[in-house]
């Protein structure tokens, strides 16, 4: 099945895409090339064949695809992975957490393991969060974004409030815009359901938030609380 996979992703390989997105470029030389849709679909097609599987037994197929060290082969992992998030246990998260360290080498796949797997186990298990305080410390950029873009799934759900914030408040010296996007980012969707608690946060503490992170925390609220936000 792997090798059929791998043939089918080379047959929906867009050279426009490639050169649209610089993907043939030295940075991106573990992408194929094949846009999102088709390589959702493609994973879609292949996981009817497994889903009624060992969930370790399909595990081991991500990691298989995962060592392979293509984007796209990656994407398939995850998706994967998501796909069995009714049959998650707690010792899935420690999986997850090392595809993190191991694997993801880009905004891209970080925002897709940690919005849905890694995200998913957070809030199924939520003592596993404590390791979240870890990943913010690390050296590595993708590792110390997951820290608040895996709060991102349970942001609307009680008992994650005060601890976002606090991952938000360690991240505020931060010197990777990336990162700063991602606590931004996390802050925006905590926004929907506690507009006043983050717009006090904001306005409290605006002038140790980085510019860019404070843009994209307010893009959801009212004009009037964007302004007041934004007036330093």
């Amino acid at each position: 099945m792997l090798n059929a996979i791998e043939r089918e992703l080379r047959e929906h390989i867009d050279f426009s895409y490639v050169r649209k997105t610089h993907l043939n470029s030295i940075r991106y030389k573990d992408y194929y090339g094949v846009r999102m849709s088709a390589n959702r679909e493609i994973a879609q097609k292949y996981y009817q064949n497994i889903e009624a599987g060992n969930k370790d037994d399909i595990f081991a197929l991500c990691k298989k695809l995962l060592d392979s060290r293509i984007h796209e082969k990656k994407t398939i992992a995850f998706d994967w992975a998501f796909r069995l998030k009714d049959r998650y246990e707690k010792k899935d998260f420690y999986v997850f957490e090392s595809w993190l360290y191991t694997y993801v080498n880009n905004y891209g796949l970080c925002d897709d393991l940690c919005t849905h797997a890694l995200g998913e186990a957070v809030r199924r298990f939520p003592s596993c969060a404590e390791r979240i305080y870890q990943w913010i410390k690390e050296q590595n950029i993708w590792v110390r974004r997951a820290g608040p873009v895996t709060l991102i799934y349970a942001a609307g759900m009680p008992g994650f409030l005060e601890m976002s914030l606090d991952v938000c408040r360690k991240l505020f010296g931060d010197q990777e815009p990336l990162v700063h996007k991602g606590f931004g980012w996390l802050l925006k969707e905590l926004s929907q359901s506690h507009e006043k608690i983050i717009f006090d946060f904001l306005n409290t503490h605006k002038k140790n938030i980085p510019r860019i992170a404070l843009r994209y925390a307010i893009e959801k609220m009212p004009k009037h609380k964007r302004q007041v936000v934004l007036n330093t």
